[in-house]
């Protein structure tokens, strides 16, 4: 599937984020090799009217840009950290690790910090892009492995445009740039802002391939603990019914933080969080049945599934999904055999 990202989400383009707007080829060269590393940047037609906006974090940033203008961008080896591309207009070609392709919309790219590296920017490009240093990767992958590895991460650079777990990644990134800019969120905590962005890098290596994949896939085979095990099971088993997290900890008889760092060292997620994933997988599951043949249904399932919030249920399952659960049934109808 695509990538379901048609536009730069509004948060991250505002004025408090914009870090500069020029025609000017020396200036742009410099203010963006201040945030990545020194490259050429050479117009090959149009005229450049660049912009960049810029969301910086400990060993993680949030960027959306472009240079108006069709360039060459030559920056050889990142040498310090990765970048992830995603057009959202235009295309860019992309010549990494001795192989030429395409990026556009709904087709990522990822650029590894030791490949030599030149790219193409059609006219009129603008992508989404998030950087993440090589040690931040480095340490997401040690911390969930249990040891260090001599050989550093390698992405395949040419990412699949086919792939549901890679549109849910970026899904999960314009989710967090879109709530981390509310006046009241949640991640001005600094341990919660922390926790989401080790899961953006976490999540990033379970959904690309590299060359630890088989690795991490060996390790996430293993037996959880036990008392996350438990809990897992029993939200499987009992998804629509009201549970809470007192319910999850009366069961397991370990603390609530006990149980919280289970679940994210071991899942990525806290129960709750894990609970909703597994109500909205079974109801997009219900929703993509073919016996399923009545939008005024939709209602209905949520509840049976255990939402009784029902007017953030569609929110939730668009962020999941990247489609509301009326267009799901809308595009079974449209293709019965899905």
């Amino acid at each position: 599937m695509h990538v379901a990202i048609k536009e730069a989400p509004k948060s991250l383009i505002q004025n408090k984020h914009e870090l500069f707007r020029s025609t000017d080829l020396d200036e742009t060269r410099s203010l963006v090799g201040d945030v990545y590393c020194d490259h050429k940047l050479q117009i090959s037609s149009g005229a450049l009217d660049a912009f960049h906006y810029h969301i910086p974090f400990d060993g993680i940033s949030f960027n959306y840009m472009g240079y108006g203008a069709e360039c060459i961008i030559e920056p050889g080896c990142l040498g310090d950290f990765y970048l992830l591309q995603l057009p959202l207009k235009g295309t860019a070609t992309i010549f990494a690790d001795g192989r030429e392709f395409q990026s556009h919309p709904g087709k990522a790219s990822i650029l590894n910090p030791n490949s030599y590296t030149k790219m193409r920017w059609s006219g009129g490009c603008e992508q989404l892009l998030v950087q993440i240093e090589k040690r931040k990767v480095n340490s997401s992958l040690a911390g969930y492995v249990g040891r260090k590895f001599c050989e550093e991460v390698s992405f395949n650079p040419n990412i699949s445009e086919n792939d549901e777990k890679q549109s849910a990644w970026w899904r999960h990134v314009v989710s967090f740039i879109r709530e981390y800019n509310q006046a009241n969120s949640f991640y001005q905590t600094q341990c919660v802002l922390n926790n989401e962005l080790d899961t953006i890098v976490k999540n990033l290596l379970f959904t690309l391939d590299h060359n630890h994949s088989e690795t991490l896939v060996t390790t996430d085979r293993a037996v959880l603990p036990k008392h996350v095990h438990q809990a897992t099971e029993h939200i499987r088993e009992h998804f629509s019914e009201n549970l809470s997290i007192h319910d999850l900890v009366k069961l397991t008889g370990v603390s609530e933080r006990c149980l919280f760092e289970g679940f994210k060292q071991n899942l990525t997620v806290t129960p709750m969080q894990f609970l909703m994933q597994t109500r909205l997988k079974n109801v997009r599951g219900e929703l993509l049945k073919n016996s399923f043949d009545d939008f005024g249904n939709i209602t209905q399932v949520a509840l049976d599934n255990g939402f009784t919030q029902l007017g953030r249920f569609s929110s939730y399952y668009k962020d999941m999904f990247g489609e509301l659960p009326s267009q799901t049934v809308k595009g079974r109808k449209n293709c019965p055999d899905a």
